[in-house]
């Protein structure tokens, strides 16, 4: 049963340089892991290093209390640890992508992209920066296409305009991949 929890305080992910992954007992000890070959805007992932965070980042969309749509990373200050369990739509659940920043390269929270709520997240557009297309800190890097982390842990390739449609779910429009609900 994985964590969620992204924050250094409760987290299943680095810790001490190691990846630790329920399905494979070894640990992940390359740091090559968190650079994509293709990635030529981000920093190198170094470490304890500021601002070295490699080319991924994960989501923090929909973070925000008191609404009825939760992404898939947990703030244990807001909602407690969110379990593998408590995702109703694992395999179409966003939770890691070919990321960068928008701003400038090897910057600050390059880590993820997020928003708080759907109309934060609804006036974000999809634009370019450099020779790559963007939505946040999402980038499409491999041929106009996205490599998607699922919750389920199986890896796809998706345009932004399909992992950004959006669907009315009780007035709101939502988009539906950085939910866990079973929209």
């Amino acid at each position: 049963q994985r964590c969620f929890n992204w924050f250094v305080e409760n987290s299943c992910l680095p810790k001490a340089g190691l990846l630790k992954h329920p399905k494979f007992p070894q640990d992940i000890k390359g740091e090559q892991v968190f650079n994509c070959p293709s990635d030529s805007r981000n920093g190198k992932y170094r470490f304890r290093t500021p601002n070295a965070y490699g080319s991924y980042t994960y989501s923090n969309a929909y973070h925000a209390n008191g609404d009825a749509f939760t992404g898939p990373s947990s703030d244990f200050a807001n909602f407690g640890t969110l379990f593998q369990a408590d995702v109703e739509a694992p395999s179409t659940t966003v939770w890691g992508v070919d990321g960068g920043n928008v701003q400038a390269t090897n910057t600050w929270k390059t880590y993820e992209f997020w928003w708080d709520t759907p109309a934060s997240g609804n006036s974000i557009i999809i634009g370019n920066v450099g020779s790559f297309r963007n939505f946040h800190n999402v980038f499409e890097r491999h041929l106009g296409t996205v490599g998607t982390l699922y919750v389920d842990d199986h890896v796809k390739s998706a345009g932004l305009d399909k992992l950004t449609v959006k669907k009315n779910i009780g007035g709101t429009q939502i988009m539906t991949a950085f939910t866990i609900q079973n929209d």
